[in-house]
């Protein structure tokens, strides 16, 4: 009995022992040596890049632009965030979260996130002869993104950011009214984002 006794508390000590290195070892976010801490507030800017389509004929066409975000990292795995991107006939506003892989220590942080979207896009179908309500369809859509990417960190508050996400969701609405969908139709469009983040 003594002897399990013993035995016990050995390996409690040696469990509390190695605790201890792994939480010494451990860069905690605000240290001397944090290399990417992604709490606080955060700016970004980026190139965008997708494809805009109709869904009413099937028209489709790459658009490319760019994009402004802006984040608050509720801590240094989840990160809150708004984005708009405009590019060329489209564009996007997502409210959404982040989630960041890796630690403080790491200038390599990979990341997944969802956000809800808003999406608009315009088409010129016509001659610029006609009115403009004949020449132009506008559509607006609602939809889910999802997306994944990596943040590097070339010092402790600015980040290259490259990301790639989905978003998928239904139109709910087509201008001029003739070419009114009222709510039929599928929307979805892959997006590339290259920026860079800042966080003062």
């Amino acid at each position: 009995m003594q002897k399990s006794r013993s035995t016990l508390a050995l390996a409690l000590l040696a469990g509390a022992l190695s605790a201890g290195s792994a939480a010494a070892q451990a860069v905690p976010a605000d240290a001397p040596g944090s290399r990417s801490d992604l709490r606080g507030f955060m700016l970004g800017g980026s190139f965008s890049g997708g494809v805009a389509g109709m869904g009413l004929q099937g028209e489709k066409t790459n658009s490319v632009g760019f994009g402004v975000t802006l984040g608050f990292g509720v801590s240094d795995r989840v990160t809150l965030f708004t984005r708009g991107d405009y590019a060329y006939r489209a564009t996007y506003l997502d409210v959404g979260a982040r989630y960041s892989f890796g630690g403080a220590s790491s200038a390599l942080r990979p990341y997944v996130e969802g956000a809800l979207t808003g999406a608009a896009t315009g088409l010129r179908t016509g001659t610029f002869g006609e009115p403009a309500a004949e020449r132009g369809i506008r559509s607006t859509a609602a939809a889910l993104t999802v997306g994944t990417g990596v943040e590097y960190f070339v010092a402790p508050n600015l980040a290259l950011d490259l990301g790639l996400g989905y978003s998928k969701g239904r139109w709910i609405h087509t201008e001029p009214g003739e070419a009114r969908i009222g709510g039929s139709g599928d929307f979805g469009t892959p997006r590339l984002n290259l920026g860079i983040r800042w966080r003062p």
